[in-house]
């Protein structure tokens, strides 16, 4: 009963994040490119998820993730932007975080290590509130 649960939550979340990038004005099957690729360093194992859209690239390390995860976010202008962390079931898991680019790549981090092992969301936002990219990411213990 619970892993139904967590799989209809999953499903439901998924299908309002589609939505809403598709009113957006987003596509994520004609302007993104998404990304994985496998990272081996001494401070962050994981893999690299990028999306690419128009004017913007975001990259996710490392997922999984133990104790911290990273984005960066780039824009070809200036541009403001909104990053929230949510769990499985919708619920917003940090305080948002703005951040403004003018071309150069921004780095936000954030600490997980008061977080249980679960499955999370990134939402980034524009400066209208409209969701251009959700990554989705591990939390191991």
């Amino acid at each position: 009963m619970k892993n139904t649960l967590l799989i209809l939550s999953l499903l439901f979340v998924s299908l309002c994040v589609k939505a809403q990038t598709e009113r957006s004005g987003f596509s994520s099957t004609s302007t993104s490119a998404i990304k994985t690729s496998a990272s081996k360093s001494s401070a962050t194992e994981g893999a690299v998820q990028e999306v690419s859209l128009n004017n913007f690239t975001a990259q996710l390390y490392p997922n999984p993730a133990k104790d911290k995860i990273n984005v960066i976010i780039t824009s070809t202008g200036q541009a403001h932007y909104t990053v929230q962390l949510h769990s499985i079931l919708g619920q917003m898991i940090n305080v948002p975080v703005e951040r403004y680019t003018n071309g150069l790549p921004v780095t936000i981090s954030f600490d997980l290590r008061t977080l249980p092992s679960a499955v999370y969301f990134m939402v980034i936002r524009d400066n209208d509130g409209a969701i251009i990219h959700t990554f989705k990411f591990v939390k191991t213990n």
